[in-house]
Formats: C-alpha cells, sequence, structure tokens
C-alpha cells in the first residue's frame, strides 16, 4: 500500500510508470493494483464487458426466434381452419339431466362452438365431418389435479432429476386432455412451466389453474422431505418417549 512518505512513488503509480509495482524507500509493497481505485475501474470495465457479453448474446440467441418464429409451434395446436367445420351426425350429453340426443349438428368457426345447426340446414363454405353417431360432452374439469405428481410415485418425485419430472408432466397433460378434461385446478406442484407451454401450444394439455407450492405440516402430505432430514434431536425424542400417553 501506498504512503504519505513518498510522494514521488504515488506520482509515479498515478502515471502507471515501472515503479508503480515495486516497494517504496522502506522496502514495503507499494503496489496499486489491488487499490480501491484500482477495484472500483475493474469493476466497471467487467460490467461493461458483461453487459455487451449479455447484449450481443441474447440478440444471438433470439435472432433464430425471430427469423424464424412460424417454426416454433412445432407439435403445438394447429392453426385455426380458415373454412368453418360442421360436425354432423353427432350424440350430445350436455350433462344437464336429459337423455344423450341423437343426430345432433356442431357447427365450428375458428377456434369456437358457433352454434347447433339443426338437420338439413346449410352451412355455406362449410368443410363436412360425419362423425358416425360418436359421444360429444361438454369438457370436463377436475378441480383437484398434481399435473407434476399424477404420473411418478413419491419416491421418483423426490430423487428423480426435475426435468424428468417435468417431460413425464407434459406426457400426462396430453393423455389428461384425451381423457375429456379441458380444464384443471392444480392444487400443488411446480406445475407453472407446464402451463406455459400447453398456453403457447407447444405442449397438449388441458387448462391449468396452478396453485403453486403445498401448504403442509410436518410429515403431511406436503412434506416431501427424506426421513433423515426430518428426524427429531434425540433430546426431543427422549422427552416424548417420557411423556404420558394421551386419553
Amino acid at each position: 500500500m501506498l504512503t504519505a512518505e513518498d510522494p514521488q512513488a504515488h506520482r509515479r503509480a498515478a502515471r502507471g510508470g515501472p515503479a508503480a509495482c515495486r516497494q517504496d524507500h522502506h522496502g514495503r509493497d507499494c503496489c496499486l493494483c489491488g487499490s480501491a481505485a484500482a477495484r472500483a475501474v475493474q469493476g466497471r470495465l467487467a460490467a461493461d464487458i458483461s453487459r455487451r457479453l449479455f447484449i450481443g448474446g441474447t440478440a444471438a440467441a433470439l435472432l433464430p426466434y425471430a427469423a424464424h418464429r412460424s417454426a416454433l409451434a412445432g407439435p403445438g395446436r394447429p392453426e385455426a381452419p380458415r373454412r368453418p367445420l360442421l360436425l354432423t351426425n353427432l350424440t350430445l350429453f350436455d350433462g344437464s339431466g336429459s337423455p344423450p340426443r341423437r343426430d345432433v349438428n356442431i357447427l365450428i368457426e375458428g377456434a369456437r362452438i358457433a352454434g347447433l345447426p339443426g338437420l338439413g340446414e346449410a352451412v355455406a363454405e362449410a368443410e363436412v365431418l360425419d362423425c358416425g353417431g360418436r359421444l360429444v360432452l361438454p369438457g370436463l374439469i377436475d378441480a383437484h389435479w398434481h399435473a407434476t405428481l399424477c404420473g411418478v410415485t413419491q419416491v421418483t418425485a423426490m430423487t428423480a432429476d426435475i426435468a424428468y419430472v417435468h417431460l413425464v408432466a407434459a406426457q400426462q397433460a396430453e393423455a389428461t386432455l384425451l381423457r375429456g378434461f379441458t380444464s384443471v385446478r392444480d392444487a400443488g406442484g411446480p406445475a407453472f412451466a407446464l402451463k406455459r407451454a400447453i398456453d403457447e401450444g407447444l405442449v397438449a394439455g388441458p387448462r391449468i389453474f396452478p396453485s403453486g407450492a403445498m401448504i403442509s405440516q410436518t410429515s403431511g402430505h406436503g412434506d416431501f422431505r427424506m426421513a433423515e432430514r426430518c428426524r427429531a434431536p434425540a433430546r426431543h425424542r427422549s422427552a416424548m418417549r417420557r411423556a404420558p400417553a394421551l386419553r
């Protein structure tokens, strides 16, 4: 460190001369490389380099997405047909308590059901698909679901690579949709990434209303810690053994 006893050394160091990293006349180290001023300059340079690398790297990473955005859809939701779609010869179960209705027609425009045209009613420019009497019903809603836990065991959920758990969850999301569930309330678990992927059309699945982390007591159904991490201190276990049994 430089001292006030050698002003010449200070001036040489400020000029960056050859004595900047030598010793003063008392033999003490007078290097400024680790001084507060040098660290401040180094920090600003590093921050600027990091900022430039971040901006450049981000731009480079986003360029393929900007240039080929249409290719990002991949196996996502298909684009809505430009022509209306008329589904004929359906059996409709509407959940109202009435018996299923036969010979029902459903008109789809874009991604929405537009109406139930009567038998023989023509729809201009519509593509017609005969459904052969198959059953149609409103989308089911599961109000208690765990998208990231339904396809794995508890041991797998606690020990497997989390990426594997999410891949299984994506597979189960499509299976859930194909079972007729178009909406689920996720009652606990890391389902936000899966919800986003479904909303963006990257994977098939129901609408997810996520709750996030579970609230659970120790050793409850939401406590996924391993047994050795939940072991009570020896003094507590001894006190519990001595305590009289509850009557």
